[in-house]
């Protein structure tokens, strides 16, 4: 990554930085099937009947991929003895994997080797937010920013087929700083945890899953040294709905 960022008024500053991603991984799958759990109707007493097979097959597949990628940020802030507002612009982001792998299966007897090689792509669209931080007082500042991503756009490509496997959303985030005296500051805050997809059997099928997460936290500023300290809570709950059940999660 390199960045950089320039006064261009006295109280307005704008940076920008670039980043590039390279790197590449080793990989390792196996599959090994001990049995076959088989359960059919019997048509003539009409009770189900139950079965188990046993089955041999080891299948492992081993590999590299390498990937890659480059993005940007462009940001502004501009701020007086009062307020501080800011906004932040994230370019999109084109990150390609290449694999090549070869797979060794052994099943019932009969070996197997197969190789395969592949390009994949995943480009993340614009994304952006913007904030406000207010100073009402020299002991107070409270702080607001909302986040737009475009996570809907983002587009998987792969085997020349395309696909778009995520949602938009919008995220609030706000919070307080009170310093009782002027080398310890008390802070407390809240998120919005929004995720990329929606509940099974959700009414509205492009409203993302939403949690909170609460934040509470002391800091000390003394003789040129800073120690934080936070607690965290955090609380997403959301129901798929089956034809058959119900699934209550937590997380």
């Amino acid at each position: 990554s390199l960045g950089g960022a320039v006064d261009i008024m006295e109280n307005l500053t704008v940076g920008a930085s670039g980043t590039m991603y390279q790197g590449t991984s080793d990989d390792l799958q196996r599959r090994v099937d001990r049995g076959v759990f088989v359960l059919k109707t019997n048509n003539s007493s009409g009770f189900n009947v139950m079965r188990n097979d046993s089955v041999y097959n080891h299948i492992t597949t081993t590999g590299t991929s390498d990937y890659s990628g480059v993005n940007g940020t462009i940001a502004a802030s501009y701020r007086n003895q009062t307020f501080t507002i800011s906004a932040v612009v994230i370019t999109p982001l084109e990150l390609t994997r290449e694999w090549n792998q070869k797979t060794q299966q052994d099943s019932m007897g009969v070996s197997r080797l197969s190789t395969a090689s592949g390009k994949e792509k995943i480009t993340i669209p614009l994304q952006y937010s913007f904030g406000l931080a207010l100073r009402p007082s020299s002991k107070v500042t409270v702080g607001i920013d909302y986040a737009i991503h475009s996570f809907g756009e983002t587009e998987y490509a792969v085997n020349g087929s395309k696909q778009k496997p995520w949602l938009s959303s919008s995220m609030l985030r706000a919070g307080i700083e009170y310093l009782p005296v002027s080398w310890i500051a008390a802070r407390a805050g809240f998120r919005e945890n929004v995720q990329i997809f929606t509940a099974a059997g959700a009414g509205i099928y492009n409203d993302p899953v939403r949690g909170s997460v609460y934040t509470l936290g002391l800091g000390t500023m003394l003789d040129g040294i800073t120690v934080d300290a936070a607690y965290e809570y955090s609380i997403t709950e959301y129901v798929d709905v089956w034809e058959s059940n119900l699934n209550y999660n937590s997380i």
